[in-house]
């Protein structure tokens, strides 16, 4: 048996494709993240992965509609990330398939 705490994986990330995890993964990134009341989303998109996001515990408003505990978000390919976190929060991320440098952003004119 072994034990750990989660505050040793980096921003909370536990398995994929990345050093320091729980167990290595090719196909999936999960991670435990925190947001806290205020943050906001920095409008970014994925080319690759569709990201799946569970409220496990707070209150947050994703393109425009209120979530709250137990509900579940999915961004696809090419959706924008636009969520407003109203309380601090507790998040279960799902990336699949794990993929590296998948983070873009809008050119401005």
């Amino acid at each position: 048996m072994k034990f750990g705490k989660l505050e040793t994986f980096k921003n909370g990330w536990v398995v994929g494709n990345f050093k320091n995890c729980l167990f290595n993964s090719k196909d999936n990134d999960i991670g435990v993240l925190y947001p806290k009341e205020g943050e906001v989303s920095d409008n970014h998109f994925h080319k690759e992965h569709t990201e799946y996001n569970i409220i496990l515990d707070g209150t947050a408003v994703v393109n425009n509609k209120t979530l709250y505990k137990g509900d579940i978000f999915i961004y696809e390919p090419f959706d924008k990330s636009e969520v407003k976190f109203l309380s601090n929060t507790i998040l279960l991320v799902i990336k699949n398939p794990s993929t590296k440098n998948d983070k873009h952003y809008e050119k401005s004119n």
